[in-house]
């Protein structure tokens, strides 16, 4: 993940994205969502940095798809987005653990096996922090994602 030296990184878990939509959105009657579905739809994305990451993921999937995919608006925060896509304002891409979190309004559904790239959690920490509380930090991450990778 990170290139520098001075950290180290753990992947602690991978896993596919899921489509966000409204509970009254067409694509909520879908069990799994073909990408070309959403060629028309606008996407809620964050901005910056973690916009980023998620366009890089989806690149190839959107070229296999042939479709551009158009970003309808741009906010920061999880919870923001949700909120958007449960008022009809768009559908989002989100990792299938944010299926966790239950919002009046919103659905969740697979993209299809082969079309969804997987969404990487990693830890990082500095190489000269030794301290207690980051062991500890590290140490919890580890007992609850087990199959935790050192990078």
């Amino acid at each position: 993940m990170f290139e520098r030296e001075e950290f180290e990184t753990n992947l602690l878990m991978r896993e596919p994205y899921v489509v966000a939509v409204g509970a009254s959105h067409r694509l909520a009657r879908f069990d799994s969502i073909p990408l070309r579905e959403l060629a028309d739809e606008g996407l809620i994305m964050t901005r910056g940095v973690k916009a980023l990451y998620v366009k890089r993921n989806f690149r190839h999937a959107f070229k296999r798809a042939c479709i551009q995919p158009r970003t309808s608006q741009e906010v920061n925060e999880l919870h923001a987005i949700l909120g958007l896509v449960a008022g009809g304002l768009g559908v989002a891409l989100v990792p299938r653990s944010i299926v966790k979190l239950h919002l009046d309004g919103v659905e969740y559904r697979p993209l299809l096996a082969n079309e969804s790239p997987m969404a990487e959690m990693f830890i990082a920490r500095r190489v000269d922090d030794q301290t207690s509380t980051v062991r500890q930090f590290i140490d919890m991450a580890k007992q609850i994602y087990p199959d935790a990778v050192s990078v």
